[in-house]
């Protein structure tokens, strides 16, 4: 996910894992804040509506030419998900990851 805001309030973009390995566009998840906390989360599963605020319809490299420092590649781990670290201007840090498509696989 990729901080942002719409509307003046907190957001996030959401990107997810696919079936070849990039983190496509999932939509955007609006966040209304109340002095409790979070009243309502809202989530948009429009990948069209990245490019309204200005983010890659794909993570990885595309975050990577938006000024974004890869830290790690895309690699798997023991537990066979997929993660690739990022350093996105003024130090903040993102990890794209999956769980393993075939954990669930009884097979």
């Amino acid at each position: 996910m990729v901080p942002t805001a719409a509307n003046g309030q907190p957001a996030a973009a959401g990107y997810r894992r696919g079936a070849d390995g990039s983190h496509p566009a999932y939509g955007v998840v609006v966040l209304t804040v109340s002095t409790t906390g979070i009243a309502r989360i809202v989530v948009f599963g429009d990948p069209g509506l990245l490019g309204r605020f200005g983010l890659p319809a794909t993570a990885t490299g595309e975050l990577a030419a938006a000024g974004a420092t890869v830290i790690a590649e895309p690699t798997r781990t023991p537990w066979a998900s997929l993660n690739a670290r990022l350093e996105a201007p003024a130090g903040l840090q993102l990890t794209l990851f999956t769980d393993n498509p075939q954990a669930d696989d009884p097979a």
